[in-house]
């Protein structure tokens, strides 16, 4: 009878790292009943027709396949580890992504929250400065103090002869305080040059009381009165 080589035994080592594919899903208990199953399965198979002409032949394969056993289980125990931490690390990652985009996400909640409260508080602050000028009555104008009329300077200021004066204006400026003719005559009295009337006032220009303050003194003085200065008025048409 032939012996058959050791190599048909040493198979257990070649057939039991198959079960290394299940031992990222396995316990190190379960690891270590397929890995030992397996590889006591294959020894034996091939060593039985041999076992009567070879009676040790059973006994040293199983101690061959209990040492690959073992050492399959400690390669297998160290992929998983391995295996384990690495998945850790990525959760371990995600859960970090994960909490950094729900803080930015938060901060940019609360930014879009404090941009939406100041527009509002800037609207409110509007409507509310309307609704106040709208119950705030304005203040009625003042009205103005009317200005004296030329007549009511004149009957202030010249006494007796306030007609006749009136008249010399009527027909000269029509009392016109700036009334202006070709030849250089100025203002209420058509004094020429309007400069004259400087010496009433530095305001000749814009004043009537300064103006006919002016024309008063100067029919009394050319005329000795208002009433004398209007006849000549009426004979030559001038004064």
């Amino acid at each position: 009878m032939s012996k058959r080589p050791y190599w048909k035994v040493a198979a257990a080592v070649v057939l039991a790292p198959a079960a290394a594919f299940s031992f990222a899903n396995m316990d190190a208990t379960g690891a270590r009943h397929l890995v030992t199953q397996r590889a006591i399965r294959a020894v034996t198979i091939d060593a039985a027709p041999h076992a009567v002409a070879h009676p040790g032949l059973v006994a040293k394969p199983v101690v061959v396949a209990a040492q690959v056993s073992d050492e399959l289980l400690l390669h297998a125990a160290i992929t998983t580890a391995r295996l384990q931490h690495t998945r850790a690390l990525i959760a371990a990652a995600r859960a970090r992504a994960a909490a950094r985009r729900a803080a930015a996400e938060r901060r940019a909640a609360e930014r879009r929250a404090q941009a939406r409260a100041a527009a509002r508080a800037r609207v409110e602050l509007v409507a509310q400065a309307q609704l106040q000028a709208a119950a705030v009555p304005a203040a009625p104008a003042v009205p103005a103090a009317p200005a004296a009329s030329w007549r009511q300077i004149v009957a202030s200021l010249a006494g007796g002869g306030a007609g006749c004066l009136d008249n010399i204006i009527e027909r000269e400026s029509g009392g016109d305080v700036s009334a202006t003719n070709p030849d250089g005559a100025y203002g209420i009295p058509q004094a020429l040059p309007g400069s004259k009337m400087a010496s009433a006032g530095a305001d000749w220009q814009t004043n009537p009381k300064t103006q006919i303050r002016w024309m008063i003194g100067y029919t009394e003085e050319t005329y000795g009165s208002p009433c004398a200065a209007w006849m000549h008025e009426q004979a030559i048409g001038s004064y």
